[in-house]
């Protein structure tokens, strides 16, 4: 499968979700807009008796977890090559949190995927991204656009 595919088979599954899903979606979307407080917690990074230092890593929130498993269970990410869309990147870098107001579906479920898999690579980005106010942006408008449940 291209990239292509993925991003409209994810777009598709998205489209095609039950209606306890889209509850449970802006159930989940009115958490994240009500949290107060840290997105995560840096843990580790202290010296073990035998002078190696434990590996620092993120705690997430556990609506970040939430969040992000309801996507993987229903198949919403779109597993394409994310590390050359350069106009992901440029918005995730930009400042202007109202980039996030009017982005289409496609790209909604593709800068979500990317979020997930930049995770993998330096812990602490799916909290950094809440902290910074685009994820809990990018959450409300992904809840927008699937509606209220029918």
């Amino acid at each position: 499968m291209n990239d292509e595919q993925a991003i409209s088979q994810s777009v598709d599954a998205f489209n095609n979700l039950w209606d306890e899903d889209r509850a449970v979606l802006n159930s989940i979307n009115r958490k994240i807009q009500s949290h107060v407080g840290v997105w995560g917690i840096e843990r580790g990074g202290e010296k073990n008796v035998d002078g190696s230092i434990e590996m620092p890593w993120m705690e997430n929130d556990p609506l970040i977890l939430e969040f992000i498993e309801f996507m993987y269970k229903r198949e919403l990410l779109p597993g394409f090559y994310w590390a050359k869309w350069t106009e992901g990147s440029e918005l995730f870098a930009s400042k202007d949190l109202t980039k996030f107001d009017d982005i289409d579906l496609k790209t909604a479920l593709k800068l979500i995927y990317m979020a997930t898999r930049k995770e993998r690579i330096t812990d602490g980005t799916l909290a950094k991204a809440f902290e910074l106010g685009g994820f809990p942006k990018l959450v409300n408008r992904l809840a927008t656009l699937g509606g209220e449940p029918r």
